[in-house]
C-alpha cells in the first residue's frame, strides 16, 4: 500500500535529508500539539488548584573542631572528606527529629493533637502526662500527619535547615519553633546520654570494687591478728614490697654512708670558711615547724621507698622539700644577717644538707628494722608467712583495681564535661524559624519547566513511534528496493469502507495512547508531585 502523501523523489538514497525529516514530522503535527497543548493546560490547572503550602525553618551549623588531646575524643577523626562529616551530621538530625519519641514529645508541647497548635506559654509549661483515650488516638493521629511534614536538608558546608511545612503559615512557625527548641536539648542530651550511662555503669562497679576491697582488707586483717606478733605489730613490709624495699634500702645505704660523705665534706668546708666554725643543727631540730616538715618528709620518703603512697607522692615531696629549705632559709637570716647573700647561702646549703640527712637516717634506720622483721617472721612461720603473702596480693590486686577504675571515671567525666562545653563538636544557630510570607509550593516556575520538558518529551515520543511503526511505502523507490522490481505506473488510493475502517482503527488506537499518557502526566502533576514537596 502506498501512503497518499507521496514524498518527492530525491536523488541519492543514502544522503541525509532534512526536509524529508520536517516532512514526516509536519504529517504528524497533531500527535505533537495536541499532548504539548494539554500537558501546558495541566501545569496551569495544576498551578491555580494547588493549596498554597507554607514553610517556616531554622538554620544552624555545625562545626568540628580538631583537637589533639589524648583524653578527649575527636569525633572529626572518623571521616576522610568534609562531605562524609556533614553526610553523618544530617543523618544524625534526621534520626533525632523523626524519632517517635521525639515527634510525640512535639505533637503534645504544641498541643497539636487539639486541632490548633500553640507556642509554650513558658520554658517551665508542664506537658501533660496523661491523656484521655480520645486524646491519645489524637496524638498518634497528629504524629502521623507530622512526620511528613517534616523537612532537614543540607544547604552548603556544615549548614543544615530544620523545618516544617503547613498549609497554615502561622502553625508552621509555630511547629517549627517548637522543633527547633526541642531539637537543641535533645541534640544535647543525645552526645552526653552515652557519656553519663558509662560513667554512671563505672561508678557502680567503682561500689563493687570498693566493697571487694574491704573485705581483702577485713580478710587480712583478721589473719594478722591470729598471727599478731611483734615482728608484724606496724610493719608496712610485705611479699608485695619486699624486693622494692630491698632494693630502695640498698641505694639508701650506699648513698647515705658512701655519696652523702663526700658532699657533706664540701658543704662543711664551705660553711666553716663563712662562719669560722662548723653551724650546728640541733637548734633546728629542736624547732616545731621544721620538726613537723621533717616528719612530713620521713613519712614520704618511706613511703617512696616501699613503692607505696598517692599518685602525687613527687609531687608532695617536692613541696615538703621546699617548705624545708624556706624555713632554714628564714632561720639563717635571723642568726646570719650580718653575712652576705652568697655566703648565707652556703650556710644553708650545709644546714638543709645535714637536716635532710638526718630524715634520711630516720627512714634508713626503719626500712632497714622492717625489712630485717620481715625476714625473720617468714623464716620462722613459712606456712603462715605464705599465706599472708597470699592475703596482701589480693589486696594489692583489687586497689589496683580501684585504682584503674578511678582513673577511668576521671576521665569519662572529662569527656562529658567537654561535651556540655561543646569542645570538639559546636553547634552555632544562624537562622531562628520565622513566620513565612509566602508559599513554598506550588514553585510556579520549578512546575512550569517540569511540565514544558514533559509536554516536549512526550509530544516528540508519540511523533517518534509513530515514524517508527509507519510501515507505508512513502516512495516509488521504496516499493521498488523492497520488490527488487520496477514499478510502472501508480494508482490513486481507493477510499473504500475498508480503507476508512481500518483508518478509523488506527486514529483510535492512538487516541487511546495518546490518553493514556496524558493521564500519566496528569498523575505525576496532580498527585506525585504535590507529595514529593
Amino acid at each position: 500500500m502506498i501512503d497518499p502523501y507521496l514524498d518527492e523523489e530525491g536523488g541519492g538514497k543514502n544522503r541525509f535529508d532534512p526536509f524529508a525529516i520536517l516532512r514526516m514530522f509536519w504529517r504528524r503535527k497533531w500527535l505533537f500539539l495536541v499532548p504539548f497543548g494539554l500537558c501546558l493546560a495541566m501545569a496551569a490547572v495544576a498551578i491555580k488548584t494547588m493549596t498554597p503550602i507554607f514553610e517556616s525553618a531554622a538554620q544552624i551549623r555545625v562545626v568540628y573542631e580538631m583537637t589533639s588531646s589524648r583524653l578527649l575524643d575527636d569525633e572529626s577523626r572518623r571521616f576522610r572528606r568534609p562531605q562524609d562529616m556533614d553526610q553523618a551530621t544530617l543523618s544524625n538530625i534526621w534520626n533525632i527529629v523523626t524519632s517517635p519519641k521525639f515527634v510525640d514529645l512535639v505533637v503534645r508541647e504544641s498541643r497539636l493533637y487539639t486541632g490548633r497548635a500553640q507556642l509554650p506559654e513558658s520554658d517551665q509549661e508542664v506537658i501533660p502526662a496523661t491523656l484521655t483515650p480520645e486524646e491519645m488516638r489524637a496524638v498518634r493521629r497528629e504524629s502521623a500527619r507530622f512526620r511528613a511534614k517534616l523537612r532537614v536538608r543540607r544547604e552548603g558546608d556544615q549548614l543544615f535547615d530544620i523545618g516544617v511545612r503547613d498549609v497554615d503559615p502561622r502553625q508552621a512557625y509555630i511547629l517549627a519553633r517548637v522543633v527547633f527548641d526541642r531539637f537543641l536539648e535533645e541534640e544535647r542530651a543525645t552526645r552526653t546520654a552515652p557519656r553519663t550511662a558509662t560513667r554512671d555503669f563505672l561508678a557502680r562497679q567503682r561500689t563493687t570494687y570498693e566493697l571487694a576491697l574491704k573485705a581483702a582488707e577485713d580478710s587480712l586483717a583478721s589473719f594478722q591478728r591470729s598471727i599478731l606478733t611483734e615482728s608484724l605489730a606496724g610493719n608496712p613490709i610485705n611479699a608485695n614490697n619486699l624486693n622494692t624495699a630491698e632494693a630502695s634500702l640498698r641505694n639508701l645505704q650506699d648513698q647515705y654512708y658512701n655519696t652523702d660523705i663526700n658532699e657533706m665534706a664540701g658543704l662543711e668546708q664551705r660553711a666553716r670558711g663563712v662562719t669560722g666554725d662548723v653551724p650546728g643543727i640541733n637548734a633546728l631540730l629542736r624547732d616545731n615547724e621544721v620538726v613537723q616538715v621533717l616528719q612530713d618528709l620521713r613519712e614520704l620518703e618511706f613511703s617512696r621507698m616501699i613503692g607505696s603512697g598517692s599518685l602525687n607522692l613527687a609531687n608532695d615531696l617536692g613541696q615538703a622539700r621546699v617548705r624545708l629549705n624556706s624555713l632554714i632559709e628564714s632561720r639563717v637570716a635571723r642568726q646570719y644577717s650580718q653575712l652576705g647573700t652568697m655566703d648565707r647561702e652556703s650556710v644553708i646549703q650545709y644546714l638543709y644538707f645535714m637536716v635532710y640527712r638526718e630524715a634520711k637516717g630516720r627512714v634508713l634506720e626503719n626500712l632497714s628494722r622492717h625489712v630485717r622483721n620481715y625476714r625473720e617472721f617468714t623464716t620462722r612461720q613459712p606456712i603462715q608467712s605464705a599465706r599472708l603473702a597470699e592475703l596482701e596480693e589480693e589486696v594489692v590486686n583489687r586497689r589496683n583495681l580501684l585504682d584503674s577504675i578511678e582513673r577511668e571515671i576521671t576521665q569519662q567525666t572529662l569527656n562529658l564535661e567537654a561535651s556540655l562545653a561543646e569542645v570538639g563538636y559546636r553547634i552555632e544557630v544562624r537562622r531562628d524559624p520565622r513566620p513565612p510570607s509566602r508559599p513554598v509550593e506550588p514553585d510556579k516556575l520549578k512546575l512550569s519547566f517540569m511540565a514544558f520538558v514533559l509536554s516536549l518529551a512526550i509530544g516528540f515520543g508519540l511523533v517518534v513511534i509513530s515514524i517508527l511503526l509507519d510501515r507505508t511505502f512513502t516512495a516509488v523507490a521504496d516499493i521498488e528496493q523492497a520488490l527488487r522490481l520496477p514499478v510502472i505506473g501508480t494508482l490513486p488510493m481507493i477510499q473504500d469502507e475498508h480503507f476508512q475502517r481500518k483508518q478509523r482503527l488506527r486514529l483510535l488506537r492512538w487516541f487511546v495512547l495518546v490518553i493514556l499518557i496524558l493521564g500519566v502526566a496528569a498523575g505525576f502533576l496532580f498527585y506525585i508531585y504535590p507529595r514529593m514537596n
